[in-house]
């Protein structure tokens, strides 16, 4: 299409579309950014939180002293889950619903965590933490054997790692927001495409105003000549040039119509002789001679 009406349309939107495309993007990148770090800096503080319950009963490692599950760190069935191993070892201690699908092992120190995107049992999506820490804890076993040596009973230092995970939350709501931004990119491109349509239209008026002008021309363009009211910056060459293109031609019809009264007063005088020659002549039969 070779109109520049819609090339400036289709040419304005497509960058007002870029741009919101682009700031949509930048602010969704952002918005996901701060979510996931305010949702990792609550699974941290929890696994340290969680990393203080782990201590002995009856020669075993266990988290917490209270009986149910349920009541520990405000654990919630089927959105929390956790599991402590002992480094380079089997799982010490782990939340119910992990047992038949343990959760993958990583961590990292505590100035360092790692938090990775995991599979949680039963299929659901979540976000976890590992961390890495030594677990002052009392042994029995261990302590009496340095009682029986003679040594002071102190914590027994074991190294341990600690996995907390839990159902991503975040993915729903950074959904909500995708189809939030996407829903606002395309009604802003809408309203800009017609909002852009009647600036283009409304700003080039003047021109089908100048062809209507220049349609109304006369064929003598005697004294003729292109006016607009108001006209914009960038129509004043295009009109002045066309004026003085009329008065070039309506001077050179001039000249034209001079020649031809010239050449016509000429040529009547040795004209109206010669039929007045003839017409004495023919005026009576004369001979051949």
């Amino acid at each position: 299409m070779n109109s520049l009406r819609w090339k400036l349309i289709a040419g304005i939107l497509a960058g007002i579309t870029f741009v919101l495309a682009v700031g949509g993007t930048l602010a969704f990148v952002k918005i996901k950014k701060r979510l996931y770090a305010e949702f990792d800096q609550n699974l941290f503080q929890r696994a340290v939180a969680l990393k203080f319950s782990v201590r002995e009963d009856k020669g075993k490692i266990v988290i917490g002293r209270l009986r149910q599950e349920a009541d520990l760190l405000g654990h919630e069935q089927g959105v929390d889950f956790f599991q402590v191993y002992q480094k380079d070892s089997e799982t010490l201690v782990a939340s119910s619903e992990g047992t038949e699908t343990p959760l993958p092992r990583f961590g990292g120190p505590l100035d360092k965590p790692e938090f990775r995107d995991v599979t949680l049992p039963g299929g659901k999506k979540g976000r976890g933490v590992g961390i890495e820490f030594n677990g002052r804890v009392e042994l029995k076993k261990k302590q009496k054997a340095r009682v029986a040596r003679g040594e002071a009973a102190e914590p027994v230092g074991l190294p341990f790692q600690l996995v907390l995970a839990k159902v991503d939350t975040v993915a729903p709501i950074l959904t909500g927001i995708k189809r939030l931004l996407f829903g606002l990119w395309a009604g802003c491109s809408v309203l800009s495409g017609i909002l852009i349509w009647c600036v283009v239209r409304q700003s080039l008026r003047p021109l089908d105003q100048l062809k209507s002008r220049i349609g109304e021309l006369r064929d003598t363009v005697s004294g003729q000549r292109v006016a607009l009211h108001r006209p914009p910056t960038e129509l004043r060459p295009v009109i002045n040039e066309l004026n003085r293109l009329l008065e070039r031609v309506e001077a050179a019809l001039v000249r034209e119509r001079n020649l031809t009264s010239n050449v016509a007063h000429e040529l009547r005088t040795p004209i109206a002789g010669m039929l007045s020659t003839l017409e004495v002549t023919l005026s009576r039969l004369r001979s051949t001679e």
